[in-house]
C-alpha cells in the first residue's frame, strides 16, 4: 500500500483549521489510505548542491501553503494533491485573477496594486488614480486567508488609508457588489467534480466568510454553478477546492 502524509501548518491555531484537519484524516482512514500526519515543521527540507531532503511518500495531501516545501516533496517523486504550483496561484490573490482572465470566468472588476519594495512601500499614490471605478470599493491584500486582510473603502481617503497601512503589501481593488454583501456560494470540487455547496451569509459585515462571523446551511448548487466551479479548478490546476 502506497504511504502518503497529511502535512499541515505547524504555527496556525485557528480551531476551524485543526477541525478540517481531524476531518480530513477521518476520511483518510474511512477510505483505508495509509496516512501519516506532519507538520512541515517537522518536514522542513535541508538542501545543498547535490541533495535535498528524502521523504518516504508517494503522496501528499497539502493543508497548507508551504511551497518550498511542496516543491521538495514533488523534486523527490512525491504526488502532492494540490500541486506547489496551484497552491501558488491560489495563494495571491493577483496571480489567480490574471491565471483566469480571459476564460469567461465572471469575476468583479479588479484593480492590481503595483509592486513596491519592502523598504519603500508606496511613498507616492498617484497611482490609485487609474482605479476607474466607483465607491465604495472593496481593499484586498493579495496574501491573506478568513476574510482578514479584506476592507470596504467608501471614498478616496478611506482608500489611501487602507493601501497606507497594508503598505507595501501587494493588494488588489475590486468592484463592489451590492447584490453579495454579507453572503456568497462555496463550491467543492475534488476531482475535478462539484461534490458539495454551502450558502454563507453575516448580517454583521460585508465579509460572508465564518471566522468574519458569517453562518453557513448547505447549498444545491445549479450546473451551470458547477461547471464554473469546475472550470476554475481545471485552469489552475486544482484537485481539490472549495
Amino acid at each position: 500500500m502506497k504511504q502518503g502524509v497529511l502535512v499541515y501548518n505547524h504555527f496556525l491555531k485557528l480551531e476551524s483549521y485543526l477541525r478540517n484537519i481531524r476531518l480530513f484524516m477521518q476520511g483518510c482512514q474511512q477510505a483505508g489510505l495509509l496516512v501519516e500526519l506532519k507538520s512541515n515543521a517537522e518536514l522542513a527540507c535541508i538542501v545543498n548542491s547535490g541533495f535535498i531532503s528524502r521523504f518516504p511518500y508517494q503522496f501528499a495531501i497539502f493543508l497548507d501553503k508551504d511551497i518550498l516545501l511542496a516543491q521538495a516533496l514533488e523534486q523527490n517523486g512525491v504526488r502532492v494533491y494540490n500541486s506547489s504550483n496551484a497552491i501558488r496561484i491560489c495563494d495571491h490573490k493577483g496571480l489567480t485573477q490574471i491565471q483566469l482572465a480571459g476564460s469567461s470566468i465572471p469575476m468583479p472588476l479588479t484593480y492590481c496594486g503595483p509592486f513596491s519594495y519592502s523598504n519603500i512601500g508606496y511613498s507616492d499614490l498617484s497611482f490609485l488614480q487609474k482605479k476607474s471605478f466607483p465607491f465604495p470599493v472593496v481593499v484586498k491584500e493579495c496574501y491573506g486567508s478568513l476574510g482578514q486582510q479584506v476592507s470596504l473603502a467608501h471614498d478616496k481617503t478611506q482608500l489611501e488609508q487602507i493601501v497606507t497601512r497594508l503598505s507595501p503589501a501587494p493588494f488588489l481593488i475590486q468592484e463592489y457588489l451590492p447584490d453579495t454583501d454579507g453572503s456568497d456560494i462555496r463550491l467543492f470540487v475534488i476531482g475535478g467534480k462539484c461534490v458539495a455547496g454551502m450558502k454563507r451569509t453575516n448580517p454583521s459585515d460585508f465579509r460572508a466568510n465564518t471566522e468574519q462571523g458569517g453562518c453557513c446551511i448547505p447549498y444545491q448548487f445549479t450546473d451551470k454553478e458547477a461547471e464554473t466551479a469546475q472550470k476554475v479548478c481545471q485552469i489552475i490546476g486544482l484537485d481539490f477546492a472549495g
